[in-house]
């Protein structure tokens, strides 16, 4: 029997009323060749049995006796996907039925691709629109922008099975365990983001994005201290705090900020290691935004003396 050349991965934990609308959409791909491996992280609702009423011989279901997390369940899927290229898909979430073809289209075409994302249109709990999530098209922005934040929703990824370590994401991260990884695979390979919403991203109260996000910011630390090793600074707890708060416009000292920005500016153009224009334009946005915050300052105070 020949592999599948897709390995479809999805982790449900009490998935839902959702996890129906997730599962058919998967299951009504216009590329029909993948397997669809499902691990039911010990749900105590009947996401198992919902799983199992789906009589289609795509689906691999793994069941965990206890809840593992999302990122071990994750890893134990990966382990046994068969295919070529790992798709990914949250359990409240669906693909655009030509989701899967286009991604595998662009994949094959480009031997330096590891990853393929897509835009996104997110969703309510009751599937309203809310917003489109859209990043840049071309790889060399795409890889820019990676710095500053996370530009690829899980939902949309697929990665090309062997450029992946033996343990994909790392285990001691809860949350953000993705862009850990999109960060690991940035430094060897590139990443293409198709300029099509072709996943629907629904945030809801019991959503990770939505109920844990203080956790997940700690967890992102772990990625940006990865991309500053990239440019040359190797950045103490203290530091990726502070960075952290810079990069997101909420540190409370707009001079020491800037000094900062200007800071990483100098490492990217002695390394190299993302796009100068592009790094550096991203950077003078945020400065830009810091010196109003001076201006700000100086003209409620008129001193500025507690800048320094």
């Amino acid at each position: 029997m020949n592999s599948p050349a897709i390995s479809v991965v999805m982790s449900v934990y009490n998935g839902l009323p959702y996890l129906p609308l997730a599962i058919e959409s998967i299951l009504t791909q216009t590329f029909a060749d993948f397997e669809f491996v499902i691990v039911d992280d010990g749900s105590t609702d009947n996401s198992r049995e919902i799983i199992k009423s789906y009589e289609d011989p795509r689906i691999v279901l793994i069941c965990n006796q206890e809840n593992i997390g999302l990122t071990k369940s994750l890893n134990k899927a990966i382990h046994l996907c068969q295919g070529e290229f790992i798709a990914r898909q949250d359990a409240d979430d669906s693909s655009e039925p030509n989701r899967i073809e286009e991604q595998v289209k662009l994949m094959e075409s480009n031997a330096n691709v590891g990853l393929v994302c897509s835009w996104a249109t997110e969703i309510d709990r009751d599937g309203n629109a809310v917003k489109a999530w859209s990043y840049p098209s071309d790889p060399t922005s795409f890889r820019a922008t990676m710095f500053f934040y996370n530009c690829v929703i899980h939902s949309t990824a697929l990665i090309r099975k062997s450029i992946l370590p033996v343990t994909p994401y790392d285990e001691s991260l809860r949350f953000a365990q993705d862009y850990n990884l999109w960060v690991d695979i940035l430094q060897s390979h590139e990443i293409h983001c198709i300029d099509k919403e072709l996943i629907k991203y629904r945030v809801h109260e019991e959503s990770i994005t939505k109920s844990r996000s203080m956790e997940q910011v700690s967890c992102v630390k772990h990625a940006q201290k990865k991309l500053l090793c990239m440019i040359g600074i190797n950045a103490d707890i203290q530091t990726l705090d502070n960075h952290a708060k810079i990069l997101s416009g909420n540190y409370p000292r707009p001079f020491h900020a800037i000094r900062w920005l200007k800071k990483l500016r100098e490492f990217n153009e002695s390394s190299m290691s993302f796009d100068c224009d592009l790094f550096n334009g991203k950077i003078q946005y945020r400065i830009e935004n810091y010196k109003k915050d001076m201006n700000l300052f100086q003209r409620l105070f008129g001193i500025n003396h507690s800048l320094r």
